[in-house]
């Protein structure tokens, strides 16, 4: 099966039944989703959404490279926030590229 199939599959049950949850664009690569925007409104939606997309990901054989994801708070609190995957804290940033488009 092609594996941008298993990306669009995985995306397709991590947020299956989480009303709430937007997905940005999903750009596939081997073994990785990369490029993938989860756009929530609590901290708590946002660990849930990264607990379930690891646990999905663990039937395809795929995972989340933690060194290349960040969070961003988009708000008025200047908090950083502290979503774990693999039990690392994901690195916070007040901006990044996404789809040629500076997010900030």
């Amino acid at each position: 099966m092609p594996r941008n199939f298993y990306s669009e599959q995985l995306t397709k049950e991590a947020v299956e039944g989480n009303g709430g949850f937007k997905i940005g664009q999903v750009k596939r690569n081997t073994k990785y989703i990369d490029k993938l925007v989860l756009l929530v409104k609590e901290e708590t939606e946002l660990q849930s959404m990264i607990d379930r997309v690891i646990e999905i990901g663990g039937c395809y054989g795929m995972e989340i490279d933690v060194e290349e994801s960040k969070v961003m708070r988009i708000s008025r609190q200047t908090s950083s926030i502290q979503i774990m995957v693999y039990y690392k804290q994901l690195k916070n940033v007040e901006y990044f590229n996404y789809l040629r488009n500076m997010l900030t």
